[in-house]
């Protein structure tokens, strides 16, 4: 039978590699403002005659300040694939410290503002980007193609296999090349790309628009912690005192 002193210290040592053991805090990010002075942008585009442009805007949002991508051209034909990214330097996670990434949130509210000439050409997405050790990354998802008013892009759950390496000077993605999410991998930068494409094949066009993002929030989910060295020395201690209290006692001698 279990002494009663055993009975009182186990419970003990329990909660401690309970606490140590439990799942660390989610780690957010977010951003309703968009000041531009935070962010590293990247651009790729197929139409040399497509001005585009990014800036900070403080009326608009959802509500208040949001980023504005512009697009703009002089009225002739349009063939553009472009991919606009902002990557956060604030907005940086280190696996080495701060453990494994189990799971990456994302949303952001957009808006698609083209006044009346919407083509059905035109196709649009938000993205999850991120940079590490210098290659940036996209996780891919069903993003609806609403117009004329804000919506929210959003998808949970992102791991790495989720996400494919992006080259932001050809265009181009390699979908076998993930980051490293485990706690060996190195620090995160976190941020969101747009796609735009329109074709009109060889009809004039006068694109004259831009999309709005704002509210852009992001949540890192980190792994389990497990237990940290002072639990297993709080254990290592214990141990030999509840075996020396069970120890055998030698029988008292009697009275005489």
């Amino acid at each position: 039978m279990m002494s009663k002193s055993i009975r009182a210290v186990l419970p003990a040592i329990a909660l401690g590699l309970g606490a140590a053991s439990a799942c660390a805090a989610p780690v957010q990010f977010f951003d309703g403002t968009f000041n531009l002075a935070n962010y590293s942008q990247l651009a790729y585009a197929t139409d040399p005659s497509v001005t585009i442009s990014a800036s900070q805007i403080t009326s608009g949002g959802n509500p208040g300040d949001a980023l504005s991508v512009q697009f703009s051209n002089s009225g002739g034909a349009v063939n553009l694939i472009s991919y606009q990214g902002f990557v956060n330097t604030s907005f940086s996670y280190d696996p080495s410290a701060q453990g494994a990434v189990t799971g990456i949130d994302f949303s952001s509210d957009r808006y698609v503002d083209f006044g009346s000439s919407l083509n059905p050409q035109l196709t649009t997405f938000s993205r999850p980007l991120l940079l590490q050790s210098g290659v940036y990354y996209l996780a891919p998802f069903a993003d609806p193609q609403t117009r004329g008013a804000w919506f929210t892009s959003a998808i949970t759950g992102l791991t790495a296999a989720d996400f494919s390496s992006f080259d932001f000077g050809t265009g181009t993605s390699n979908a076998a090349l993930h980051p490293d999410f485990s706690a060996s991998g190195a620090p995160i930068e976190l941020g969101l790309a747009s796609r735009f494409a329109l074709g009109t094949a060889l009809q004039p066009f006068r694109l004259s628009g831009q999309f709005r993002f704002d509210n852009l929030a992001i949540t890192v989910e980190p792994a389990a912690t497990v237990p940290e060295p002072p639990t297993w020395a709080l254990l290592g201690l214990a141990l030999p005192v509840l075996l020396w209290r069970r120890r055998p006692r030698a029988a008292r001698p009697s009275a005489a």
